[in-house]
């Protein structure tokens, strides 16, 4: 799921999504305003995206937390956290987590902080980190 506002973290996450299914996983990719929350509940892995807000060298936050208050609660469930910015991200990637488990209850598992810029570059190393949490039994056999 995702919160874009530039289209930047849009996309990231197809490409996030794209290197998953690639790797011969089911993915869904969509905006937090078109959750299905039978997704959320059945996925054995969730990604959460936004942007990194604030002024250019401080005061950097996870955009829009507003809107992913509203998401349902996350509860244990494996999160790969990810956060577009353009010109310097900051150190916003541990507020980012601690939002995301204060108030989603989710197991932050991977994060990934990614200029606008330079996103294709770092998706696959991401994943990498998210699948290396689980074993091979867990993931579907690609043909």
């Amino acid at each position: 799921m995702f919160m874009s506002r530039t289209g930047n973290t849009q996309r990231a996450a197809e490409m996030v999504g794209g290197e998953l299914r690639s790797r011969g996983l089911e993915v869904a990719v969509r905006p937090v305003d078109g959750l299905d929350y039978k997704e959320i509940a059945e996925a054995d892995l969730v990604c959460v995206g936004t942007w990194v807000d604030g002024i250019i060298l401080f005061g950097h936050r996870p955009g829009d937390t507003g809107r992913l208050r509203k998401v349902p609660m996350l509860w244990n469930k494996p999160v790969g956290a990810f956060m577009t910015y353009a010109l310097h991200g900051g150190n916003v990637l541990d507020e980012y987590r601690t939002f995301l488990t204060n108030e989603l209850g989710a197991f932050v598992i991977g994060e990934a902080l990614l200029k606008r810029t330079e996103i294709d570059h770092h998706i696959e190393g991401f994943v990498d980190t998210l699948l290396s949490h689980f074993s091979a039994d867990q993931l579907p056999q690609l043909a």
